[in-house]
């Protein structure tokens, strides 16, 4: 008889920057947002400085990761990083938009 031959662990690939980046422009307009509210008692200010850094980290995270594609392949990037660079586009968007209007109500 012979030895049943033992099953060998399947050890997945370590995911690479782009993969990471593309996981980390999603998840940081979230992290963003806990952030913000865990500070904005303290100082609103510090508390939006903390959301646009955050928010702008993830659009440019999500943008290269999109420029990565083409290294890495589409699997575990296309997605995150779309959603990524749409999510933070809009937050963006909506950041310099109530920026105006307060800045407008302010000087007049």
């Amino acid at each position: 008889m012979q030895p049943q031959p033992q099953p060998q662990a399947v050890v997945a690939p370590k995911p690479t920057f782009i993969h990471q980046a593309a996981r980390a422009s999603w998840m940081l307009p979230i992290v963003a947002a806990i952030a913000s509210n865990l500070v904005r008692p303290r100082s609103a200010l510090f508390a939006d400085l903390i959301m646009l850094a955050l928010i702008v980290t993830g659009f440019v995270l999500g943008l290269m990761a999109l420029f990565g594609v083409s290294r890495v392949g589409r699997k575990g990037v296309l997605v995150p990083a779309i959603i990524g660079v749409i999510l933070n586009f809009g937050l963006i968007s909506l950041f310099v938009k109530n920026f105006m209007a307060t800045y407008r109500a302010s000087h007049g």
